[in-house]
């Protein structure tokens, strides 16, 4: 009770010596998230409302079109031409076999995109959050893209084949681990949702060393090689980049759980001293 009252006519001097409440930086940019996160919430409802409830998308040119109109209202009537859409091809047919093919839906993921499409086109914006929601998707959309044989190797045997989709899953298995991982420790910050690069979030956390952000930021770009790119690297390199993406886990882990079990041993503590 003691330490209550003292914390709050601290926070009384603080609001009368600098008119506002004093926050810790860190903090500060985690409610910043959060809040950045709500208000994609409400313009996603708005963007619904603008543009309706309408029939599934016939085609992926259908799909182009609509995805281009929403992103353009998005970003604020940015001048967005047809070489920022990347394959949207792939993502009407991922969008499809998830009956996720409608306005309705893809206004929800137009909310989280960003503007650097030399980098990131729109539709591997898109493919990527709607990967995020569950694991299971990525093994579809593998098989999506096996499908389109221009963008996979023909010349390769099927035991090569099968030896690189099988360490694709090992990869991206441990990839979903990480990305859980990170994302659950947003939320316990109020952070959570979609659309936030899991690297930023570890940018965030206290006692990162440098080393462990230049692993997670070469094996999300390797990720996204694997997931977008149009070669598929040997089975070999790929399991190497599991075996880093493993140790990456742990360390973030080693990272990440005394900070979580910190919290949860302070809750009970704030009750008692009231």
């Amino acid at each position: 009770m003691v330490r209550s009252r003292a914390r709050s006519g601290l926070q009384t001097l603080t609001r009368k010596a600098f008119g506002r409440r004093v926050r810790h930086p860190r903090r500060a940019k985690w409610s910043s998230i959060g809040r950045r996160n709500r208000a994609r919430t409400v313009a996603t409802r708005r963007r619904a409302a603008r543009f309706g409830t309408r029939s599934e998308y016939t085609n992926h040119y259908d799909l182009a079109s609509s995805l281009l109109e929403m992103a353009r209202d998005k970003l604020d009537g940015l001048d967005i031409h047809d070489s920022a859409l990347g394959r949207v091809d792939l993502l009407f047919e991922l969008l499809r076999e998830l009956n996720l093919n409608t306005p309705d839906h893809v206004t929800v993921y137009v909310t989280a995109l960003h503007s650097d499409f030399e980098r990131r086109p729109l539709a591997e914006q898109v493919i990527d959050q709607v990967l995020s929601e569950e694991s299971s998707r990525y093994a579809l959309f593998e098989r999506i893209r096996m499908l389109d044989v221009p963008a996979l190797s023909l010349t390769n045997s099927d035991v090569v084949r099968w030896s690189q989709s099988d360490a694709i899953g090992q990869f991206m298995s441990l990839w979903i681990e990480y990305e859980k991982l990170i994302r659950n420790y947003a939320a316990s910050k109020g952070a959570g949702g979609q659309g936030i690069p899991s690297i930023r979030i570890l940018r965030l956390v206290d006692d990162v060393p440098p080393d462990v952000q230049e692993s997670a930021e070469r094996l999300r770009r390797f990720r996204n090689q694997l997931v977008h790119g149009i070669e598929v690297p040997d089975a070999d390199y790929i399991r190497g980049q599991a075996t880093e993406l493993g140790h990456l886990v742990k360390r973030v882990e080693q990272i990440i759980g005394p900070k979580q079990k910190e919290k949860s041993k302070r809750r009970p503590a704030n009750k008692a001293s009231s």
